[in-house]
Order: structure tokens, then C-alpha cells, then sequence
């Protein structure tokens, strides 16, 4: 029975991951969230609690989890004991303060706190890497220099990018933590040994999502009937938008190729823009709503989109969910409790 630790666990990604990882063998899993953006296991695992146990779960092929509601911070503080025994197999590291585009903007403190997160981690990493098999650490394309994302004059982004340059006007403090995370990554890799992937996602999208992110907070707009309805911004900012069972599986397939530190693009390649996004729930929804937009509100990037070459290269895989598919879903889930 494989060992697998997920920090963050009951986030929006960590949740599709835990659900991609119990799909397959038996494991012993152990997830630590503070429940600070995450939702509690009793709310979306499907397994039961032992006992009166309200932390440990056991699945109907055999796994058991231990859902420890902590801080990673203090989880992972020398002389802690994690109920984790002997050999980890993998770690994935996702914890992390996060948040809709106004809470990167007007919570910086709360986004600076990754810097503490990932300095616990990495330190519980380098005084354990004898035990462990293999890290993937969860960066973020909010890395990329905002100067080459602008309108009108967008380029691909590829992972080569923050190599080139000596200075780094990364999307806000939220940018500059996930970069330094990458570099403690290569750092522990390239020290320790250690086995270590980095991925940066791109507009991650799916059902169940937190309402505060740009297809879901549409999404909810359109299936109440809004109209108009209502964008952020000016409309014609472009996310590269990639559905979270692909980007679980991104996940999966660079803890197993990538052993560096080095990080590698998760994205489609393709830029959408947010009126697209709205006008094709609209659609699928069944009616036309005026669109319109707020531009008093955060906008971010103008455009962002991955270069995918390296992604391709490196894990052999491009995602498969067509963005048409991947919002019917969002629809279809969030349509049960309208």
C-alpha cells in the first residue's frame, strides 16, 4: 500500500487529485488543510469515519485517510510527529493561500504567508528527503512577467522565460512567492537529491469550484438568468483555461517525469477571452443575455497563455477536455442546486 501525503487537500485542486488518487490501488493517504479556503472531507470524500474518529476515513476498496485540520506550518514544525510511518512514496505539496483575483489584491499579507508555507515544507522536505520518494510542488503562471502579457502584444509564455531574465515583474506578491517556492524546489533537488516536480497551471476550471473564480462566478450568473450579464473588466482579457481533470493529470504525469525542481507549463495553448467564456455558458445554458462589463473591477494580465512545447515534450500529454465539454460540465454539476 503505497504512502501519499497531500498538503491543501481539501482545495479545489486537492480534492480532484485525492479523488484521481483513490481511484486506483489501495492507499494510505494523510491530508493536512487549515479549512482557510477548503472544504472538510465529510463534505466531498466519499469514504467513512472510523469509529468516533472524526479525522480518519476508510474507502470501501481499502484506503484509509487521516485528515489532519492544522496549519501545514505547525504540521510540519520540528518535533511534530506526522501520522505518517516509514516510507512516503509522494508529496504534493499545495498549500497555499489563494483567492479570486480581488483577494490577491487587497489581501497581500495573506499571500506573503506562502513564503512561510513553503519554507516549513521545503525544511520538512530537506530533514526527511531519505524517506521520500517523490515532491510535486504546486507553482503558478502568476510567475510570468505581467510586461509580456499585455493587449495587443501577448506571447506565448514559456518556462524559459524566468531563466532569461535578471529582474522579474511577476503578477504581485502571489507571483514572487510561487517563484521563490520553485527556486527552494531546484534547490532541495539539486542538494538533496531529492525528487522534486514543479507545475504551473493555468485558469484551472471545473465543477464545484469556489465562487469567486471567473467561470464559476459566471456560471452562477447564467444559471440564475441574468441580463445583462455581467464580466469583469473590459471583457477582452484571455485566460488559457484548462479543465481540472486535466490539470490532475498534468499533475500526475510531471511527479513521475520530473525529478529536477524544474517547472513545466500546465495549459491548453489556447487564449480565451472572459465575454467568450460568458456568451458559451450562455449558449449552452439556453438563452442571450446582453453582455457587459465592469471595468472598475480587477482585470489582471491582458493575456495569458502557456506555451505548451515544453509540457509536450517533457510528459508527452496535451489535454484533452474541449473548454465546450469542460463548461457544460461546470453547468451540469452547478445545475443541482439551482
Amino acid at each position: 500500500m503505497r504512502t501519499i501525503l497531500v498538503t491543501g487537500g481539501s482545495g479545489f485542486l486537492g480534492r480532484h487529485l485525492i479523488a484521481s488518487l483513490l481511484d486506483e490501488a489501495p492507499l494510505s493517504l494523510v491530508v493536512i488543510d487549515d479549512l482557510s479556503t477548503g472544504r472538510h472531507p465529510d463534505l466531498w470524500l466519499d469514504a467513512t469515519a472510523i469509529g468516533s474518529s472524526a479525522n480518519v476515513y476508510t474507502t470501501s476498496s481499502g484506503s484509509r485517510i487521516t485528515f489532519l485540520l492544522t496549519d501545514v506550518i505547525d504540521a510540519l514544525s520540528p518535533g511534530n510527529v506526522l501520522p505518517v510511518r516509514g516510507y512516503v512514496d509522494e508529496v504534493y505539496h499545495l498549500a497555499a493561500r489563494v483567492g479570486g483575483r480581488m483577494a490577491l489584491e487587497q489581501r497581500p499579507d495573506q499571500i506573503a504567508r506562502n513564503l512561510c508555507i513553503d519554507a516549513a515544507f521545503f525544511s520538512w522536505a530537506m530533514a526527511n528527503h531519505a524517506r521520500i520518494g517523490r515532491v510535486l510542488y504546486l507553482s503558478s503562471s502568476a510567475v510570468y512577467p505581467l510586461s509580456l502579457q499585455q493587449f495587443g502584444s501577448c506571447i506565448p509564455l514559456a518556462e524559459s522565460v524566468t531563466d532569461e531574465l535578471s529582474s522579474f515583474e511577476t503578477d504581485g506578491v502571489y507571483g514572487w512567492a510561487k517563484l521563490t517556492g520553485e527556486f527552494l524546489a531546484q534547490t532541495v533537488a539539486s542538494k538533496k537529491g531529492l525528487n522534486v516536480a514543479c507545475v504551473r497551471p493555468f485558469s484551472g476550471y471545473g465543477p464545484d469550484q469556489e465562487a469567486d473564480y471567473p467561470v464559476t462566478a459566471i456560471a452562477n450568473r447564467v444559471l440564475a438568468r441574468e441580463n445583462p450579464l455581467l464580466v469583469w473588466g473590459p471583457g477582452d482579457q484571455e485566460r488559457d483555461f484548462i479543465h481540472i481533470s486535466d490539470c490532475v493529470k498534468g499533475i500526475r504525469l510531471a511527479i513521475e517525469r520530473i525529478n529536477d525542481g524544474s517547472a513545466v507549463n500546465l495549459g491548453t495553448g489556447i487564449g480565451t477571452s472572459m465575454t467568450e467564456i460568458a456568451r458559451d455558458l450562455a449558449h449552452l445554458s439556453g438563452y442571450s443575455p446582453q453582455i457587459i462589463n465592469d471595468s472598475t473591477k480587477p482585470v489582471g494580465a491582458g493575456a495569458r497563455i502557456a506555451d505548451t512545447a515544453l509540457m509536450s515534450c517533457l510528459l508527452a500529454w496535451h489535454p484533452k477536455v474541449s473548454l465546450r465539454d469542460g463548461l457544460a460540465d461546470v453547468l451540469k454539476v452547478k445545475s443541482e442546486y439551482f
